[in-house]
């Protein structure tokens, strides 16, 4: 499945907390499709995601490594066996939420197809 047509089934609000975690300067309105293309420009653009993958610690950018080589879910059991802890997860960056600060586990999926494409 695409990653718009896997955004697209996500309510406004959910998409707005996808938009903070992109950072950047955010969508130009508040509509479904104003945060959509915003989110998939912030997640298929390579600038783009060397910023949101530098915003992360290292361990954080070993659990998105981890995660993309299992599926774009994180076994968060065998990363600890392996990393002896959990990545923290920052509040924000600059005054923006990042990516690894997200709690749903689709967050991290939606980045790891994004890194693979």
């Amino acid at each position: 499945m695409r990653l718009e047509e896997q955004l697209s089934n996500y309510t406004i609000e959910h998409l707005k907390q996808l938009v903070r975690l992109c950072g950047g300067a955010g969508p130009e309105g508040t509509r479904k499709e104003f945060l959509l293309q915003y989110i998939v420009e912030r997640l298929t653009t390579p600038a783009s995601l060397q910023e949101i993958w530098q915003w992360l610690d290292t361990l954080s950018q070993k659990a998105l490594a981890h995660a993309y080589h299992n599926g774009g879910e994180l076994d968060e059991e065998a990363f600890v066996a392996q990393y002896g802890t959990r990545p923290r997860r920052p509040a924000t960056v600059t005054g923006t939420a990042t990516i690894a600060s997200c709690s749903h586990s689709t967050c991290s999926s939606i980045v790891t197809s994004c890194l693979g494409s």
